[in-house]
């Protein structure tokens, strides 16, 4: 009999990540949002994206017989497409078993059904949840969102889909824009400022207070961009955002001296830090509150390339905590939608089979 090798392959706007489970288990990050964003949106999807998991499967699928489970966050940036005729047509032409993951967690081959699973990717993260919480939420740090999972006696409860109020919020760990994070303001030279909206992002952030960290997690998140470049700008942006102009002397008079500008540059991104922190665990006490979860016999499951900072989060609940990059494995932790879509289409499959 052939080997078979279970895929599960998560298409998000900014990457596409695809993990293998099989006697020789793989992980890969394709970064195809720096090349598509230069694209129309509709070339997007048929010249980069839709082409890319064709190529995929295909390659994959060669010497061994390929299962594929496809789940999805595209369809929240690009609602209007018609996604499960592209992805039939796009199929017909691999030589694969293709399945999307069902909203109640049960892999369904593509060819049968009819319907298109909206943001298929919290499907992925809602059946890894139900494997390692019988109460409690999995936080899930992408680059540019988090997403939400409470579980509670060992179900995997829905939320409304909707970011800011709802499963997910517009804060991730690189992308996410420092003028929106800022509160009511931010302390420089010792008053309180709005910052300008015209450049930096938490990375920017990151490289101040955690640089080691930052470098970190853009390698395991195969960054294209240049992490020396970008750790040794970062202070400049900060400071552009301020308003803090690097030529510039600007006088204490507290001491009669000159401020330090570099040190004003890192008070002020932990402050901006504390304030990013502050909005993911005001909405996990919304979450627990919402769904009535009993804080004293519960866990709080976190994983994606902010772990990091979800730990820093979250420390009222360290007790609690559990961390998947150390349950599955660094790569296996920030490419969970793809992990959760191969594991759970490897033991349907399984079951099928008994």
């Amino acid at each position: 009999m052939p080997q078979k090798i279970f895929l599960g392959i998560d298409i998000g706007s900014a990457h596409l990540k695809v993990v293998a489970l099989c006697p020789n288990p793989s992980e890969e990050i394709y970064p195809v949002g720096i090349i598509a964003s230069k694209l129309q949106k509709a070339s997007r999807l048929r010249d980069i994206i839709f082409p890319l998991v064709r190529k995929i499967i295909s390659e994959k699928s060669k010497d061994v017989e390929v299962y594929a489970n496809i789940v999805t966050s595209i369809d929240v940036a690009y609602p209007e497409e018609d996604y499960l005729s592209i992805l039939k047509k796009l199929t017909q032409e691999c030589n694969a078993k293709i399945y999307l993951l069902s909203d109640n967690l049960v892999p369904v081959q593509l060819e049968k059904t009819e319907n298109w699973f909206f943001l298929s990717s919290i499907n992925s993260l809602r059946y890894i949840a139900q494997k390692y919480l019988e109460n409690g939420v999995l936080v899930h740090m992408n680059s540019s969102s988090t997403l939400f999972i409470p579980v509670k006696k060992g179900i995997a409860v829905s939320l409304e889909p909707h970011y800011s109020s709802g499963i997910g919020m517009w804060t991730g760990a690189l992308y996410r824009h420092v003028f929106n994070i800022t509160g009511n303001g931010v302390y420089v030279f010792g008053r309180k400022i709005y910052v300008s909206p015209v450049a930096g992002s938490l990375i920017d952030i990151l490289f101040q207070i955690m640089p080691e960290k930052a470098e970190k997690m853009l390698e395991l998140y195969n960054s294209p961009m240049r992490i020396d470049e970008l750790r040794r700008d970062s202070g400049k942006r900060i400071m552009h955002i301020l308003g803090i102009f690097p030529q510039r002397e600007y006088r204490n008079f507290r001491y009669g001296g000159l401020f330090n500008k570099e040190n004003q540059v890192r008070v002020a991104s932990y402050h901006i830090y504390a304030n990013f922190l502050q909005a993911l665990v005001e909405n996990l006490l919304k979450i627990l509150s919402d769904v009535d979860i009993d804080v004293e016999n519960m866990e709080v499951a976190i994983s994606g390339i902010g772990e990091p900072i979800l730990e820093d989060a979250f420390h009222l609940f360290r007790g609690k905590m559990i961390k998947l990059s150390e349950k599955l494995s660094p790569k296996k932790s920030v490419m969970l939608e793809a992990y959760g879509a191969a594991l759970s289409l490897q033991e349907y499959v399984g079951e099928k089979a008994k």
